[in-house]
């Protein structure tokens, strides 16, 4: 190795190396950040599954496992002609779901909507079929039972203060059937000179001066005959 020339210049002293270290920062989340967006997410989920959503009808099934189902909005008395407003709709489990639930599957020709309440449904209650009138039949006539006839009984002083969808039974005190027991005794031994004619009669509408009851098809003939003869009394049935 040849020894460095005196005359040549003198070379530039090295820079000395920076090592340049990378350096990575952590952004500290909050844990109240965290806490909600975790419950964002639960709600988004929920929502997701249909939880007490309102699917609304026409929909099918929400999640696995589920059916929509109309539900009154409100009370619904007897006589209440059904329009969207009266109804909202659930998602609930289908094997929850009853066979005269009133549910969005097509089976009905119009849906709902239109249909007369023949008896009352309390607020939140699924409907059922078997508590509405056969599409297209309306006004008083929705309210009487398949298998019922309809008639009119006059109001008197001893007639109890009713509500339509309320229960009476029928008694008379003319043209007596002496093979129908007696409804009781006097307290004198003797026979109450009335008889039941019909039991359970369906209150489809309370007039001024009327009462409209259904009674059973096989009962109306002696609850007719009953009411020309001006001896028919109502007594207040209980449930």
């Amino acid at each position: 190795m040849l020894p460095p020339n005196p005359f040549d210049p003198p070379r530039p002293a090295a820079r000395p190396t920076r090592h340049r270290r990378r350096t990575f920062r952590r952004r500290r989340r909050s844990p109240i950040a965290v806490a909600a967006a975790l419950a964002v997410f639960g709600v988004l989920v929920l929502l997701g599954l249909g939880s007490g959503a309102d699917p609304g009808p026409g929909t099918g099934s929400i999640a696995s496992g589920t059916r929509p189902v109309a539900v009154a909005a409100r009370e619904l008395p007897a006589g209440t002609v059904l329009v969207a407003d009266d109804l909202t709709w659930r998602a609930l489990p289908a094997d929850a779901v009853g066979p005269n639930a009133l549910t969005d599957d097509g089976d009905q020709k119009d849906g709902p909507l239109g249909r007369v309440v023949t008896t009352a449904i309390d607020a939140g209650e699924v409907v059922s079929r078997r508590r509405l009138a056969p599409e297209g039949v309306h006004g008083l006539a929705a309210l009487v039972p398949k298998g019922s006839v309809a008639v009119a009984v006059a109001r008197d002083e001893h007639t109890p203060p009713l509500e339509r969808g309320q229960r009476v039974n029928v008694l008379t005190t003319a043209g007596l059937d002496p093979t129908v027991p007696a409804l009781g005794t006097e307290s004198d031994g003797a026979p109450i000179e009335a008889q039941r004619v019909a039991k359970n009669a369906l209150v489809v509408d309370v007039g001024e001066d009327r009462v409209l009851i259904a009674v059973h098809d096989d009962e109306s003939g002696t609850v007719a005959a009953a009411v020309l003869d001006g001896a028919v009394v109502l007594a207040l049935a209980g449930s």
